[in-house]
């Protein structure tokens, strides 16, 4: 059960990375598209 309980966390924490290094890359690509448009 504690080997269940290890896949669940980790598919809990592959979700959140996802999450966060999605959010990450696009605030870097809005970012980068300001950057060009204000020049």
């Amino acid at each position: 059960s504690s080997r269940m309980l290890l896949s669940e966390v980790k598919k809990l924490a592959f979700g959140m990375l996802g999450i966060f290094g999605s959010t990450y890359s696009c605030e870097q690509a809005l970012s980068c598209m300001n950057t060009i448009k204000n020049k």
